[in-house]
């Protein structure tokens, strides 16, 4: 009997041990996905199919707050596998990218809201902007690991691309594989241009699967990702692929060769021809919100941006000045005349 009971205490002891061990060797992030399986919808906005979100509603949702929460408890002090980073870097910048909308949900000027935002670049124009863009703040954004690191989306875009990560950062989190170039698709900007946030999380099992989803479902859409002008020999490409062409393209060839693995039939053969111009899509902003999806309170009028304030009063100033200059005060001016008299100058009106 003491027998049975010493194994099966010993029996628990080892499952929870290989527990411990599993939860460490890979992040959960189930609470994201639950999250994003209820909010992310397929839709179309100005004509261009992508994924949409409903986000009124993932601002409120238990997962969606829980996971914020969650990433303080992951340890990314040890270096990761190949699936294990692009996991959880993926991860973390969608979520940031969504977290900055649900944070950020109206416009804002010197008076106050001003009506929802239409566009990921509106949601810190009170700071102003232009001193901090989205891209770089950290405002309201998760504590990731226990040393208490916030990442910006530009720096966990570093994180992602090799080329952008500092040499000490790189030896502290990245072992010794190659940049993944198919990580680019992935990339979410909760705007209508980006490519799409996907209705599921990125996962270390199935990392390798969702990279290439991710090419597939860009480069399919004419409208955002690949297009190509057969008579005028030009290959229209997602504005994604430019705005990290210095860190992830060599040259054209390389480029061809990423994109030739996720397009088929005639598409495919005219790519690797590289008879042809390549130029990028226009991008843009707008936000990749589901229709009717009320995010702001707030009523819509128009917004008075902190500068327009100091603007006006420098014109102010400046107006009075040139005034004063022109017309002079008569008051004060004085007429001198000379006295050969009094061998003196006198003052008249």
């Amino acid at each position: 009997m003491r027998t049975n009971i010493g194994l099966g205490l010993l029996l628990i002891i080892l499952l929870n041990s290989v527990n411990v061990f599993s939860e460490s060797a890979k992040f959960n992030y189930s609470s994201f996905d639950r999250a994003l399986k209820r909010h992310v919808v397929p839709g179309m906005i100005k004509g261009v199919p992508q994924n949409l979100v409903d986000y009124n509603e993932l601002s409120q949702d238990p997962d969606f707050i829980m996971f914020f929460y969650q990433l303080g408890d992951f340890d990314i002090s040890d270096p990761l596998d190949h699936n294990e980073y692009y996991a959880f870097w993926l991860n973390l910048h969608n979520y940031i990218a969504l977290l900055t909308i649900t944070n950020n949900p109206c416009k804002t000027d010197m008076f106050g809201y001003c009506g929802p935002i239409t566009s990921i670049l509106q949601t810190y124009e009170q700071q102003p902007s232009f001193f901090t863009p989205f891209w770089r703040t950290k405002k309201g954004l998760p504590i990731v690991g226990n040393n208490g690191t916030q990442w910006s989306i530009e720096e966990v875009q570093n994180m992602i691309r090799v080329h952008g990560i500092p040499p000490n950062v790189a030896k502290k989190y990245k072992t010794s594989f190659e940049e993944d170039l198919r990580a680019l698709a992935c990339l979410s900007f909760s705007s209508v241009s980006s490519p799409d946030i996907l209705p599921f999380a990125f996962t270390s099992d199935k990392i390798n699967e969702q990279l290439d989803y991710c090419n597939e479902q860009l480069l399919k859409n004419e409208f955002k990702g690949l297009k190509i002008d057969y008579e005028k020999s030009i290959v229209y490409l997602s504005s994604i692929y430019l705005y990290f062409n210095m860190d992830y393209y060599a040259n054209k060839e390389q480029l061809v060769q990423l994109l030739s693995q996720f397009v088929y039939n005639e598409t495919k053969e005219y790519l690797d021809t590289q008879e042809y111009s390549i130029r990028y899509m226009k991008f843009d902003w707008e936000l990749n919100i589901l229709p009717g999806d009320n995010i702001c309170c707030a009523k819509d009028r128009m917004c008075i941006p902190w500068w327009t304030l100091v603007a006006g009063v420098m014109l102010i100033f400046i107006i009075s000045f040139v005034v004063c200059i022109v017309r002079g005060d008569k008051s004060d001016i004085r007429i001198r005349k000379y006295s050969r008299r009094s061998r003196k100058y006198r003052s008249i009106k």
